[in-house]
């Protein structure tokens, strides 16, 4: 009964969240973010916090703020900005998704490929926007799930330092020729060079006939953790 008591008054950690919207001149398109501030932004305007991306955030967005709440109010982690990152639908109702978050063009899905420049549009537009305009400390985390860890998979091979910390759930390693494992080994060895946190959870197991690969400890964790989580009573 406490626990769902804590849980419940936990949804309080963060203010409701700013809806914004920004014209990707990388993407020719507006995109809209979310951005959750903490409740501390109220009491003390002047202080800065560490920014969490969440990719597919129309359906991650939502976990992700609730249990950053709980670790909040639990004192686990320290006080955060979490920016959603929603997949958006075209003129013809088409999802952005596949095309944002694979890095490399397959047959049966004519949108994909579309990785590098989501990339650009992270680092040269949103989180250049984000850090203008909220206040942040410069320290960037960011989240994603499936598609949006097999991104994330992307970033670490391309721009490494972009974010300080990973977490990376479930990634479609399976994406054409990223099962690899010189592929995985290297994302860890360039976080590590980094001094970047990366969190890998496991791959779903295989599902025949849709080239799921069943490898799910194939995938090395590589862990730097900064001493603001470690101050927070997180282990590595």
């Amino acid at each position: 009964m406490r626990f769902l008591f804590a849980w419940t008054s936990a949804q309080a950690q963060l203010l409701t969240a700013k809806q914004e919207s920004i014209y990707s001149n990388v993407l020719k398109q507006k995109r809209p973010v979310e951005v959750y501030l903490p409740k501390e932004f109220e009491e003390d305007a002047a202080q800065r916090y560490e920014t969490l991306y969440v990719l597919d955030g129309d359906s991650n967005a939502q976990i992700l703020v609730n249990v950053v709440s709980f670790m909040r109010q639990v004192g686990f982690i320290p006080a955060v900005i979490v920016v959603s990152v929603p997949n958006v639908l075209d003129e013809h109702g088409i999802n952005s998704r596949d095309h944002d978050l694979t890095p490399t063009v397959v047959a049966d899905r004519q949108r994909s490929g579309g990785a590098a420049d989501f990339l650009a549009f992270l680092k040269t537009e949103l989180v250049p926007y984000i850090d203008q305009h909220y206040p942040t400390n410069h320290v960037h985390l960011v989240h994603g799930h499936s598609l949006g860890g097999l991104f994330l998979m992307y970033v670490l091979m391309h721009e490494p330092g972009l974010f300080d910390g990973y977490l990376i759930l479930e990634p479609a390693m399976w994406w054409t020729s990223l099962c690899s494992m010189r592929y995985r080994r290297e994302t860890c060895r360039r976080a590590g060079e980094w001094q970047s946190d990366l969190h890998c959870g496991p791959q779903r197991p295989r599902i025949r006939g849709h080239g799921h690969v069943d490898d799910r400890n194939d995938l090395p964790t590589q862990s730097a953790a900064r001493p603001a989580l470690e101050n927070h009573g997180v282990s590595r």
